[in-house]
């Protein structure tokens, strides 16, 4: 069979058509088709991967259970590169929000593990003195008596607090009690909880260093020896450098989170089309 009647053939069989075109496209496809983008799963990343797998489980995973994780994971991160060559993760709010977390807590981050010493730490306790002093205490010695002692006998009442001031008083005066004798530097609000609202009010009435009273509570009367009242007191450094500290980290972490912002904002150019009917009270409602 010469040339001429073999192209002929091939002309009556349609198929033949098919598988060409079919080969053709196959070896443009192959020309045309970008090169396989690499993908290299990293020793640190395996190591990643085992860590949060023994976190969750308390154990090693199996050599099994680790490809499988690797699988996992070369899976996630191919369909990741995919959905962003789609555009997929345009104009998605959820995507967006998440995108703008992990700017900012690259920022936090930061701020977290700086710390200013001592002498910087001391200025920014200063300037925000209110925030950290402490609150004024009492301290004072009580006895309850379930009784009326301002309606009971004057002498006996008198009589008691000459006994108490003059230190003849059995250890045992006043009825029994589960409230403790003695508070050592109480604040207001503590003592309050214990005996009534408006209780530490009346003792700051009270003369320092002698028995008084009766001072009423919810429970009844109580004599009341008011030893000491500490005003507010800004605590040294020292004693509360970690609060200090994480507080002057917060302040950073905004301070740089702005920054950061107003950095990158130089970059654009904005444009804002409001509609023509658009007012603050229609943006509210």
């Amino acid at each position: 069979m010469n040339t001429t009647t073999f192209l002929k053939s091939l002309a009556k069989e349609p198929l033949l058509y098919f598988i060409a075109i079919a080969l053709i496209l196959l070896g443009l496809g192959e020309i045309l088709e970008p090169p396989a983008q690499e993908i290299v799963i990293s020793e640190g990343r395996v190591e990643h991967l085992r860590s949060v797998f023994e976190r969750k489980w308390h154990r090693y995973p199996t050599d099994s259970e680790l490809e499988q994780l690797i699988e996992n994971y070369l899976r996630e991160e191919i369909l990741y590169r995919e959905a962003l060559a789609l555009g997929l993760a345009e104009n998605d709010t959820v995507i967006r929000r998440r995108l703008r977390m992990k700017m900012e807590l690259t920022a936090r981050n930061f701020a977290g593990t700086q710390d200013p010493g001592d002498r910087v730490l001391e200025k920014f306790l200063q300037g925000q003195a209110d925030k950290y002093q402490n609150p004024p205490t009492l301290s004072f010695q009580q006895r309850f008596f379930s009784v009326d002692l301002a309606s009971s006998d004057s002498r006996d009442f008198n009589d008691l607090l000459m006994q108490l001031n003059s230190g003849q008083a059995s250890p045992m005066i006043g009825d029994s009690t589960l409230l403790p004798a003695a508070f050592i530097d109480t604040s207001e609000p503590r003592i309050d909880r214990q005996f009534g609202l408006g209780f530490s009010a009346q003792l700051s009435k009270l003369p320092v260093g002698k028995w008084s009273g009766p001072v009423r509570s919810t429970l009844g009367d109580h004599l009341v020896l008011l030893e000491e009242i500490k005003s507010t007191q800004l605590p040294a450094l020292a004693e509360i450098r970690s609060r200090v500290l994480n507080d002057w980290q917060f302040q950073a972490q905004k301070k740089i989170l702005q920054e950061q912002y107003l950095q990158y904002r130089k970059n654009y150019e904005v444009t804002v089309h409001k509609p023509d009917n658009f007012s603050a009270e229609v943006a509210v409602k």
